[in-house]
């Protein structure tokens, strides 16, 4: 506090006058006071980061389990597509935690046996559930609904008679 001369009054100094000592301390102030503004951005940034590594997984595998049951799929995939004697082009396979699960369509009973053997023989597979279903039996089908093998002809010529007269001629 400074006096006012003649007057006796007291009034504060704008600025004291800065020494060494005051000159360092706001040294020390600012270089703390950055260093805490760069801790608590690093912090945020670190739990932002850490937030987005949370794995949003479907359900319960571990990422190795799903990893695992993806090769599993890919290769009963590759076993059904080279198995000589049947094509599974209908039938769809899904792993999870090594159970596979086949679905789909096939024509004969041998071809479900033979699927299923096929899934279990694959490393890694523990069980299978075999959900195949045997296509339906449908007739064959013409233009009026008959088998077209055995259908008769829309326009049949009948045999001329005995008079010898023929009933698919125009009459006279």
């Amino acid at each position: 506090m400074a006096v006012e001369k003649g007057s006796g009054k007291t009034f504060p100094t704008p600025n004291p006058p800065k020494t060494k000592t005051t000159i360092g301390k706001e040294k020390d102030y600012m270089r703390n006071h950055t260093i805490q503004k760069i801790l608590c951005v690093g912090t945020a940034a670190l739990l932002v980061a850490a937030a987005g590594c949370e794995t949003n997984s479907k359900d319960e595998r571990s990422e190795g389990r799903t990893i695992d049951d993806k090769h599993i799929t890919e290769n009963v995939e590759k076993s059904l597509d080279k198995e000589p004697t049947y094509k599974f082009s209908e039938v769809k396979v899904s792993t999870f935690a090594g159970i596979v699960q086949l679905s789909g369509f096939v024509n004969t009973e041998g071809e479900k046996s033979r699927a299923e053997e096929i899934a279990e023989n694959t490393d890694g597979v523990k069980q299978v559930a075999n959900g195949i279903a045997l296509k339906p039996m449908l007739p064959a089908t013409g233009r009026n609904g008959q088998s077209q093998i055995y259908s008769e002809p829309s326009n049949p010529v009948t045999p001329p008679s005995a008079s010898g007269t023929n009933q698919n001629s125009p009459p006279r």
